[in-house]
């Protein structure tokens, strides 16, 4: 839903508007997509399981009517072609909750093509808008007021009638399973309507002789009935070819009997008003309507045009959130409010250190100030933010790694009941390192809470599952490896610049490329992207045995995206901030690129490694002799 723009996770979509047109190009042909492509992967799950196929066709089809409704209103040319890709991603949703998987498929190719042709187009009418003032040219013509009635005629009954006989002779032409899987609905949707929605623009070709303009609606039927039909036939039998299949996905999807005759009817009803309205207007007639209607039609306009005020109400909870915030980061008494009130729901489970002995117990300490722990964080975020040079950057690096080596041994021993407490400690810790890095300025504090709200679900699911495994390992040393990497970038930003805020240095990507990418691919292995070792150690964080859906995993995700969404805003500012011109830019060297290369390539070497190679005992004794060397060392 999200990453399709479905309603109302569609907020993203409009915002993204003010990226060059090419940039969108690209972004409404093919990764806008990537929902009914997902969905499609996974078709045979879904098939089995209707109420998830009714609730996507429900969502669909709530997105498709309220974001051509909000198309029609826009004056933007750039926000009525947004909104019509995210109309048209509500097709694509229902289309697969109808079970057409091979029809979105088609329709995803299809609205690639055409948008981004759309969208190249606009740019360069934009373009040549800014460069000539005589464009757009002004249209002083009068409309003719003759009206063809062979015209309107004729679409009306191609329209209406023509597809409903295409349709019911398609049973018997083609091998799809229409009639009997309510599959016609599908096809009544899109070759109705589509054709409906190409054939109601060529009533205003006045112009042109009547006939040629009712052969141009005969000839746009059948291209687009056609078209539907047999390219779906191929799609279908392409990518679904066990025998069976399609029909399975369609009976799963069937809707009630009375759903399916009120959607034929409520389609078939808007297609004929809206010719008679057509017919009206051409006679210059407007329909009798009561004084109460007309006002209901101007708050829905009004109300549509202000995008049904979703944005606004984001904004708004947006701004007092940030608010909220900011107030408990200045206040001195939250920390310790927020401390007391976890270790007093942990309180009770203090009784079970009882059976650890006290070099348990303090071993368990140490941990936690290294891998930090709420409310024993405060040592680590010290560390980090107040230490000068490069020890932020090699204790960043070394505290967790040597904190998840003093736990291997650790964790078996701890009762059930203490690490139940431990796994709450986590929670509080995760919401506390979101809120604290929401409204840093610092780089520095800013990631060390992001640190904070990261380690903190691995010390859940250390205390979920009990043991340290692989990929715990693998999860510890990728977020130490992206943090600690993180404040060596930032700290050579400082060393050319002085210490800056986020607020007051920006526009780093142009005069700085190399900075860029390498922060970009950092940032990339922050935010859990495939192929580095983030993603997968946090993935198979998820999918372990002993992990269950419940309110905790609710906020270990919501953790993990604000902690994402808060690195991906620091390089969105450090990179195309506002540009200062007191500022002489200078790229980084090769010597400085060096070391951020390297943790680039360990990151992507965690990721793509299996874990089977971590799990083999050659490399655990490899790892303890590196850390007992090291610490020796130390």
């Amino acid at each position: 839903m999200s990453k399709s723009a479905q309603f109302p996770m569609h907020v993203w979509l409009p915002g993204s508007l003010y990226a060059p047109t090419p940039v969108h190009a690209l972004l409404h042909a093919g990764i806008i997509n990537a929902g009914g492509f997902l969905i499609n992967r996974l078709a045979p799950l879904y098939g089995l399981a209707p109420d998830t196929l009714h609730l996507a066709f429900v969502i669909g089809g709530l997105t498709a009517i309220v974001a051509a409704a909000i198309m029609l209103t826009q004056s933007d040319i750039k926000t009525m072609l947004g909104f019509s890709t995210i109309g048209q991603m509500g097709y694509m949703i229902m289309e697969c909750g109808l079970g057409a998987f091979a029809l979105a498929i088609f329709h995803l190719i299809a609205h690639g093509l055409f948008k981004a042709t759309i969208f190249l187009n606009c740019g360069h009418v934009i373009h040549a808008a800014r460069q000539e003032p005589r464009l757009p040219p002004k249209d002083e013509t009068v409309e003719q007021t003759d009206f063809s009635l062979l015209t309107w005629l004729t679409g009306f009954i191609t329209t209406l009638i023509l597809p409903l006989i295409i349709l019911l002779a398609a049973h018997g032409v083609l091998s799809l399973p229409l009639r009997n899987s309510q599959g016609v609905v599908i096809f009544l949707f899109f070759s109705w309507v589509t054709s409906s929605q190409a054939i109601l623009t060529l009533y205003r070709l006045r112009a042109v002789a009547s006939r040629k303009v009712a052969a141009l609606m005969l000839l746009t039927l059948l291209l687009v009935v056609s078209t539907y039909l047999l390219a779906v036939q191929a799609f279908t039998y392409f990518l679904y070819p066990a025998p069976g299949e399609v029909a399975a996905y369609f009976q799963a999807a069937a809707l009630p009997r009375w759903l399916f005759d009120v959607m034929v009817g409520a389609t078939a009803l808007a297609v004929i008003l809206g010719w008679v309205f057509i017919y009206a207007k051409g006679h210059g007639r407007s329909l009798r309507m009561p004084d109460w209607v007309n006002g209901v039609q101007t708050r829905f306009y009004l109300f549509f045009m202000n995008r049904l005020y979703v944005d606004a109400l984001a904004l708004r909870l947006g701004r007092g959130f940030t608010r909220v915030a900011h107030r408990l980061d200045t206040s001195r008494l939250f920390p310790y409010v927020a401390g007391l009130i976890a270790l007093g729901l942990v309180l009770p489970a203090a009784v079970w250190t009882g059976e650890l002995s006290a070099a348990n117990i303090t071993l368990f300490f140490v941990a936690a100030l290294m891998i930090p722990l709420f409310p024993l964080h405060g040592v680590y975020v010290a560390a980090l933010t107040r230490l000068p040079g490069y020890l932020p950057m090699c204790l960043a690096i070394l505290l967790p790694t040597v904190g998840l080596y003093g736990l291997m041994g650790l964790l078996p021993e701890m009762p059930a009941e203490f690490l139940k407490g431990v796994s709450v400690l986590a929670l509080f810790g995760a919401l506390y390192g979101s809120l604290k890095a929401l409204v840093q300025f610092r780089v520095t504090r800013l990631l060390a809470y992001a640190s904070l709200a990261f380690f903190s679900i691995l010390w859940w699911y250390l205390a979920v599952t009990g043991t340290s495994t692989p990929q715990a390992a693998v999860y510890t040393s990728a977020v130490a490896l992206v943090i600690g990497g993180l404040f060596l970038a930032w700290h050579r930003v400082q060393v050319r610049y002085g210490d800056l805020d986020l607020n007051q240095i920006g526009g780093l990507a142009r005069p700085m490329p190399r900075f860029a990418i390498l922060l970009s691919l950092l940032v990339m292995a922050a935010v859990g992207l495939p192929p580095f070792g983030l993603f997968s150690g946090y993935m198979a964080i998820l999918l372990h045995p002993s992990i269950v859906i419940s309110w905790d995993l609710m906020v270990i995700l919501l953790t993990w995206l604000a902690a994402s969404w808060y690195l991906f805003r620091l390089m969105q500012r450090l990179l195309f901030g506002p540009h200062r011109s007191d500022i002489r830019y200078e790229d980084l060297r090769p010597t400085e690129v060096a070391p951020l290369l390297i943790v680039l390539l360990i990151l992507l070497a965690l990721g793509i490694t299996p874990y089977g190679f971590f799990e083999s005992d050659t490399l655990t004794n490899s790892y303890r002799t590196a850390m007992e060397l090291m610490l020796w060392n130390k």
